[in-house]
């Protein structure tokens, strides 16, 4: 016996559908089929169709019909939908509407899974370098800590003279290692901190007068000369409204930051090496956007490009021009500053003005009574120009 495999769909009459094949047995050529049951297939297959499309049927199509693309791909029955006959719009089924639903709580699972999995990463990095900046920041004041005390303890000094200055360097060490402290216990509350900190209205005058005396003592200890320029209208009224320990911790990290970048050994400047070696720290005071305290720090370093005048207000981040590893730092202080000057309502920014290597500017709003009838007030040959600042 030897036939087709393969059945062929053909009507026979108008309702009648039978399954064909060509059979040879002993010799001999036989038909072989299958008659099916037309208005019962019609009822199953419509009533499949219609769970799907509403509306649709199906009705015989002519034998060995092709091109038709709602043809059945084994039988010759047309699925009749109106909707797509007519190039209408199906409209939401309820198998529809269940996919929808399902695609749309995949697709919020892999973006929430994302969110978790980059806020994962990102913490694990700033942990990391947070471990790495404290770690390598208070192994030499530790170190040095040890050696002198030991050697002070087991009388292994004798000369005054080297005595006196071995107590010298551990008090300037432990005055570092207080202000590293500091400077992350203050980061940690502001990160922490969700009500608004509390302000007090303070003179620019009197403002002045406070922070003076604390930037010169710091930027002596840098060997480096804190000069003022007071550009304020002495008929000023109005107040700076700020936390005045807050200020003051801002702008000492500035100048803290002058004395290490552009103190003895720091290199040329950015203005093309005209003020190397120049030892002046400037605090400018000066009207900004006509409603702003400006209180500028400026000095005569190498400053940073303008590429990196954002990426150094980062966490742990330092200005990669004329640095050096000898000039410690959490790479904290300007990230901390920025903060609190924000929490204060001003901001911390990179500033341009020519001829001098970094100048940070630090703005507070003025509150209360008057017109200003100020200019900015920078003075002392102070202008315009490329520079930057941020470490």
């Amino acid at each position: 016996m030897s036939s087709d495999l393969v059945f062929v769909a053909r009507w026979i009459g108008p309702d009648a559908l039978a399954l064909e094949r060509e059979a040879v047995i002993e010799g001999e050529a036989w038909t072989q089929g299958v008659w099916l049951d037309w208005p019962r297939l019609r009822d199953v297959l419509g009533g499949a169709a219609r769970g799907v499309l509403p509306g649709a049927d199906v009705s015989p199509a002519p034998t060995g019909a092709r091109g038709d693309a709602m043809l059945l791909a084994s039988l010759p029955i047309r699925l009749a939908a109106p909707g797509v006959d007519e190039g209408v719009s199906l409209g939401m089924t309820p198998v529809r509407w269940s996919l929808l639903l399902t695609w749309a709580a995949v697709l919020t699972a892999v973006v929430a899974v994302g969110v978790v999995l980059r806020q994962a990463v990102t913490l694990s990095e700033r942990r990391g370098r947070f471990v790495s900046a404290v770690t390598h920041e208070l192994r030499t004041p530790l170190t040095t800590f040890q050696l002198y005390s030991q050697m002070l303890a087991d009388g292994m000094v004798g000369d005054e003279s080297v005595r006196a200055g071995y107590l010298a360097t551990l008090k300037s060490e432990s005055a570092r290692l207080a202000g590293i402290v500091e400077n992350v216990l203050e980061y940690a509350r502001l990160s922490r901190r969700s009500g608004p900190r509390e302000t007090s209205a303070i003179s620019p005058g009197e403002l002045l007068a406070r922070l003076r005396p604390v930037l010169s003592r710091r930027a002596e200890q840098g060997d480096m000369d804190l000069v003022v320029h007071d550009g304020l209208d002495p008929g000023e009224t109005r107040r700076v409204r700020g936390d005045l320990d807050a200020i003051e911790r801002i702008l000492v990290n500035l100048v803290d930051n002058a004395c290490k970048y552009a103190g003895a050994g720091a290199g040329a400047s950015a203005g093309g090496g005209d003020h190397e070696g120049d030892p002046r720290v400037h605090l400018v005071l000066s009207v900004e956007a006509g409603d702003r305290l400006g209180l500028m720090v400026a000095d005569h370093g190498p400053g940073i490009g303008p590429e990196d005048r954002e990426r150094v207000f980062g966490e742990f981040r330092r200005g990669e021009r004329g640095s050096r590893a000898d000039r410690g730092g959490l790479g904290l202080g300007l990230a901390l500053s920025r903060g609190l000057a924000r929490e204060m309502g001003g901001d911390l920014r990179v500033v341009d003005r020519r001829g001098l290597g970094a100048v940070v500017l630090r703005t507070l709003p003025l509150v209360a009574g008057g017109a200003s009838g100020l200019g900015t007030g920078l003075g002392s040959g102070l202008g315009t120009g490329e520079a930057g600042h941020g470490r």
